[in-house]
């Protein structure tokens, strides 16, 4: 099957699943398959980014129009395409494509809408209520964490493969350089993980500077207590290539306050490298 038929296909179902949740709470819908639907569209919509890439975009477009339900001006169209202008980290103006409900549909969208905490749908999706974030910087103490998030479940000790702890970013607030996570083949990263109400993931944007452009949010699978978990946390958007050591008093929060769930050889690791960031800088 297609990729175009297999749009389609789900498509039914979707609309199915959207028809029946007007009368089942989103627990229903989710155990019924809704969640499943919404993932493979997901997956089938990467096509759409890979055809762009080969410079493609009308077919990129035409992929998205199906995913969206968009049929053409004038047609029973499940979303509307519009034209929009936005604006990246830089300032750089771009004028967009998105979708949006039709108007017609506005009052049922009154009734039956649910607000997106932070505006992120994939908090959203993982668990409308609760989410899990991954700490592998200050967040890591419960004193510093608390000052942003103040009501959390400490999950236990988490790891991230194949990435680094690294310096990647000066802070005047901090002082020095603050943690940042790289890809690094071989490598692991101790943090912890913890599960947050979703309405605090705006606080946690601001603390580490999302709208400005200095963090950005990402999905990480992290291990902890033997399961694998998908976790948001944040990296730093522009790195430095030389990496900056911290203040005392942020490497304090880290390898002292944030330190007691991480395994002695990790913290150690970790203080090696600061030492020997600071020996470079003298």
């Amino acid at each position: 099957m297609g990729k175009k038929q297999e749009i389609e296909r789900l498509r039914e179902q979707l609309n199915q699943w959207l028809v029946e949740e007007e009368h089942d709470n989103d627990e229903v819908w989710l155990k019924r398959g809704g969640e499943a639907i919404f993932q493979r569209f997901a997956q089938l919509g990467s096509s759409a980014i890979a055809y762009n890439q080969l410079g493609d975009p009308e077919t990129a477009l035409a992929i998205l129009d199906q995913l969206e339900g968009y049929h053409g001006p004038g047609q029973p169209n499940h979303y509307e395409r519009i034209t929009v202008t936005a604006i990246d980290a830089d300032g750089e103006k771009y004028t967009c494509y998105t979708y949006v409900y039709p108007s017609e549909r506005k009052e049922w969208l009154e009734q039956h809408a649910k607000q997106v905490f932070g505006g992120d749908w994939m908090v959203f999706l993982h668990s409308k209520d609760e989410v899990m974030y991954f700490a592998y910087g200050s967040c890591m103490s419960e004193r510093d964490f608390r000052c942003t998030v103040p009501h959390f479940e400490v999950m236990g000790r988490a790891v991230l493969d194949d990435h680094r702890l690294a310096f990647t970013r000066y802070s005047r607030g901090r002082q020095g350089g603050v943690a940042d996570i790289v890809p690094s083949p071989g490598d692991r990263v101790e943090g912890v993980l913890y599960k947050i109400p979703a309405r605090y993931v705006t606080e946690l944007d601001w603390r580490e500077g999302v709208p400005a452009g200095v963090y950005r949010r990402e999905y990480v699978d992290v291990q902890c207590k033997g399961q694998l978990v998908s976790a948001l946390t944040y990296v730093v958007v522009e790195k430095q290539l030389d990496e900056i050591a911290p203040s005392e008093s942020y490497a304090s929060i880290i390898l002292d306050e944030g330190a007691s769930l991480l395994s002695t050889h990790y913290t150690e690791r970790v203080r090696r490298h600061i030492e020997h960031l600071r020996r470079r800088e003298r």
